[in-house]
């Protein structure tokens, strides 16, 4: 349909830019076409654009190394960026956000790592009962037993972030508040999940404004004493619950912590502005940031203008111009001197230097339960989870799920020790999931590792290609110097600490 003639429902949904990757429905009011991405974000389809698109062919993508979609990603973003900053404008007017379609593409293609290796086990095994056994036997050993044996004997799991004990376990007090926030929110959710996207959206307001009062709908009765759900036991529950929810409800999370005045609060809206891929729900917590101290989530800021992702680095750029964080303009010079986030560096390993490299990968939520927390042995563990098989539908987000019942023949895991914390995460589509519904959750985090000869040799390829042009990453860190100071120094750490007056 033609966008002059959107009607007032639809018209302030954005129009598409790139190719259309979701679902397609259609507008109540005016039957317009409409695209709802993976992660339930709404676009308007101009259909007149796109019939005129697939008319030109394109040339299919080659099969490289995935850390070089990347980079040729960045190498896109890069462009456009450089661009914008030469341009007059508002200081949050960056115009780099990735466009959901886009950056699903992207993540698609990115390293998957599981537990389970690729043809470890025969065809038809359920590997959840051999890594139950071997992770309870190294767990009675010490907490984190079983990581210790991955980082010991997996080389493609050594390099993952892993909280190791004391810091991956909730104090008893607070994993019980957890676990009750967790079965409130889960039980809303499953009475919403076979409703419409209005109907959900209509649910998050309601169920928000019921969570805040403490008294959500729907909360399953506990044998244990009664614990008040109060605004600060929810904040961790939902965050990693509703994290891959589409839009109107994280922009609900938001609301929601935007009444929490405390530093953990801020820490989870920056990565919020950070990481999430909608840009309205990012530009919702930024604005939400304001007025809180800088120094409650500038590590947050930072941290993702260090990530490998250019696309994270530049949204951390926004969000630090946006705030005005001047604060942080000596360590964004410092980060002039650093190497890039996603270039190979060397340490030294049983006294050789060796190159390694940081990259991102993604990890099948349901299918690697025992990567990020312990097995559960009795029903008094707290904040117990089903471990599904892959050879039987998920089970429902029910009491039972989380071990309300003792269901017979069923591993659990206990949430309240967590070994790995993502970044961020999304549904994604899985070939061949049945049982499973296509649509699934992976958790994305980074992973440092030894790098290959031929990614030193991409790189350095890389380098020649870009000469003296910036790259994402610098870009990201220049353009948030500019605006925050309103002068130009380029790239030299040493001009811009003599032209502002910073010591080393």
């Amino acid at each position: 349909m033609a966008l002059s003639t959107s009607c007032s429902f639809c018209r302030h949904y954005p129009l598409l830019e790139v190719y259309p990757m979701g679902k397609a429905v259609r507008c109540p009011t005016c039957g317009g076409e409409l695209i709802i991405s993976v992660s339930g974000a709404r676009f308007r389809l101009d259909r007149e654009r796109w019939d005129k698109a697939e008319e030109t062919p394109t040339t299919s993508a080659s099969r490289a190394n995935p850390a070089i979609y990347l980079i040729g990603a960045s190498l896109v973003i890069v462009a456009v960026m450089l661009a914008g900053m030469r341009a007059s404008g508002p200081p949050n007017a960056l115009p780099l956000s990735v466009a959901t379609g886009s950056a699903t593409s992207e993540l698609e293609k990115v390293v998957e790592v599981a537990l389970a290796r690729t043809g470890e086990f025969p065809a038809g095994t359920n590997a959840n009962g051999h890594y139950s056994e071997l992770s309870r036997r190294e767990h009675q050993r010490r907490t984190d037993g079983f990581v210790l044996h991955l980082k010991q004997n997996r080389h493609d799991l050594r390099g993952l972030p892993f909280l190791m004990s004391p810091d991956c376990t909730l104090p008893a007090t607070t994993a019980q508040k957890f676990e009750r926030a967790a079965l409130a929110v889960r039980t809303s959710l499953a009475g919403i999940q076979r409703h419409s996207p209005d109907f959900q959206k209509n649910w998050a307001d309601t169920f928000f404004h019921q969570i805040r009062s403490g008294k959500p709908e729907g909360r399953p009765s506990r044998n244990r004493d009664e614990v008040a759900i109060s605004q600060g036991d929810t904040v961790s529950a939902l965050v990693q619950i509703l994290e891959p929810e589409n839009p109107d409800i994280r922009h609900g999370v938001i609301g929601h912590l935007k009444a929490l005045p405390s530093a953990d609060v801020s820490r989870l809206l920056a990565r919020r502005a950070v990481f999430d891929l909608d840009r309205a729900v990012r530009e919702n917590a930024r604005e939400t940031l304001r007025g809180r101290p800088v120094a409650e989530y500038a590590p947050v800021l930072l941290e993702g203008l260090r990530h490998p992702m250019a696309h994270v680095a530049q949204q951390s750029a926004q969000a630090v111009v946006f705030l005005d964080a001047k604060e942080l303009t000596p360590h964004l010079i410092d980060l002039l001197n650093q190497p890039e986030p996603n270039a190979p560096f060397t340490i030294r390993i049983d006294g050789q230097d060796t190159p390694m490299v940081r990259e991102v990968v993604r990890v099948n939520h349901h299918r690697n339960c025992l990567l990020c927390h312990p097995p559960s042995t009795s029903t008094e563990d707290f904040v117990r989870g089903v471990i599904p098989s892959p050879h039987e539908p998920l089970a429902p987000l029910t009491p039972a799920y989380y071990g309300e019942l003792d269901l017979l023949n069923r591993s659990f895991v206990h949430a309240d020790t967590t070994f790995l914390r993502q970044d961020f995460s999304t549904l994604l589509p899985v070939a061949d999931a049945a049982p499973w519904p296509t649509m699934q959750r992976f958790d994305f985090l980074v992973r440092t590792r030894p790098a290959l000869r031929s990614e030193l040799t991409q790189w350095q390829e890389l380098q020649a290609q870009r000469g003296n042009s910036l790259s994402p990453h610098r870009a990201a860190v220049v353009y948030a110097l500019r605006e925050l100071t309103g002068q130009d120094e380029g790239t030299s750490a040493e001009a811009w600490r003599k032209a502002l007056g910073i010591g080393q």
